[in-house]
């Protein structure tokens, strides 16, 4: 059972909620209702989350403190939003209701769109400190400086976090020397110990002007990666080498924006990355880009099980060159391969290629799930669709979505 708080940390905006107001004993009380509560909420069937999602912060809350019955199972399954200025001390009282519920809290966002104090970040510690069991850390920045003081605060975990997510935006980024002083001040041992078991990080930066040695220097730390995720808008040499020399043991990639340069990453018969189970790409739509694609061996990756590809095919039919690079990649044995999600940034009018159905028939086996999105809006397109999942025996597994010509995405079900 997971829960959820989201801090928004905005300047301009007041707080929705008082906790303090809720740190009371729930009551007892009996009714045909708490009945049904009580039901929905039992720990022997999954219908708990399904609940909570639809209620705000504050309706949860209040539900909370129904009865002394309904109070744990209510709690355990929060899903809190905070919506808080950085000048109000909601901090200390967001502290005292975990304190008081003992909600299993095992995710946390933070979204920091204005600058940070002292004050701030000893309340961020206090709220760490009293979350024993979270897993994930979700963090919006608007400055890059601000990423030293923030990670200082893991410190005051109980315990390493497993996944990290940390998106920059159009963030403003500091000068080398001068985010070198923070990462020292602030990325004590301690500190850089716990980034270096954290298993699971996501990276979002889309600002095309960012220096890849900051986003080195960001990932300097996490030793200890398993699953990787970038979104960076304009990757270079320096960090494919990173990637490459570093990263080589990942079981989980993923690889969004770019374009990338796949070729120099995944170098034909020459395997570094042969842990991985999960990868996923987004290939450019410069012939090159394609036929990267299509040098890439199914044989390099013995454990791959799940293959993401976000294709940029513009709006013109492919070339005789792409096409022939996507047979190649398709028209080879992919014999663990379970899951397959293909994409299209533009909603094309042309199919990739017209055997791709019965390519992915022959050479994909075990595929049990397929979702294709922003394919061409005709009858051949999900003829291929239902081809694929009639003669694999996948049954409402994946997704078919094409373009309409008001451009909104369908997904027909399957009979």
């Amino acid at each position: 059972m997971t829960s959820h708080v989201c801090i928004v940390a905005l300047s301009n905006q007041l707080p929705t909620v008082q906790f303090t107001a809720y740190a009371r004993k729930p009551v007892d009380i009996h009714s045909p209702g708490l009945d049904l509560l009580l039901w929905l909420f039992h720990p022997s069937h999954d219908l708990s989350g399904r609940v909570i999602r639809h209620l705000d912060t504050l309706e949860q809350l209040r539900l909370a403190v129904v009865c002394r019955a309904l109070f744990p199972m209510v709690t355990s399954h929060f899903q809190v939003r905070l919506e808080m200025g950085l000048l109000l001390p909601l901090f200390s009282s967001l502290t005292r209701f975990i304190q008081t519920y003992r909600p299993s809290l095992r995710y946390i966002n933070i979204r920091l769109d204005c600058d940070i104090s002292e004050a701030w970040l000893h309340d961020v510690r206090s709220i760490f400190n009293a979350v024993p069991k979270l897993n994930h850390f979700n963090l919006l920045l608007r400055n890059q400086a601000h990423w030293p003081e923030v990670a200082g605060c893991l410190a005051y975990l109980s315990r390493p976090l497993r996944e990290l997510s940390i998106y920059f935006g159009l963030a403003e980024f500091q000068p080398h020397q001068a985010y070198r002083a923070l990462a020292k001040q602030h990325l004590t041992d301690l500190v850089l110990a716990r980034l270096g078991r954290i298993q699971s990080l996501n990276f979002s930066t889309i600002a095309s002007t960012v220096d890849t040695d900051l986003i080195l220097q960001f990932l300097v730390p996490f030793t200890g990666l398993r699953r990787l995720t970038l979104y960076v808008a304009s990757p270079d040499e320096e960090l494919y080498q990173t990637l490459v020399s570093r990263f080589s043991r990942l079981t989980h990639l993923a690889l969004h924006l770019g374009p990338w340069k796949i070729g120099v990453l995944f170098e034909p018969h020459l395997p570094v990355f042969r842990h991985l189970i999960s990868l996923g790409l987004a290939c450019g739509r410069g012939p090159h880009h394609f036929r990267d694609l299509g040098n890439l061996l199914s044989t390099d990756f013995p454990h791959l099980e799940h293959i993401n590809i976000d294709f940029d095919v513009g709006y013109s039919p492919l070339t005789p060159s792409k096409q022939l690079a996507l047979r190649r990649f398709f028209g080879q044995p992919w014999p663990r391969i379970t899951a397959l999600t293909l994409t299209n940034q533009y909603i094309a009018d042309h199919d990739m290629i017209p055997e791709l159905g019965s390519l992915i028939v022959q050479f994909f086996p075990q595929l049990r799930e397929l979702s294709l999105y922003k394919f061409a809006d005709h009858a051949p397109t999900y003829a291929l669709y239902q081809k694929v999942q009639l003669s694999l025996g996948i049954i409402n597994k994946g997704s078919y979505a094409a373009a309409q010509s008001s451009r909104v995405a369908r997904r027909p079900k399957l009979s």
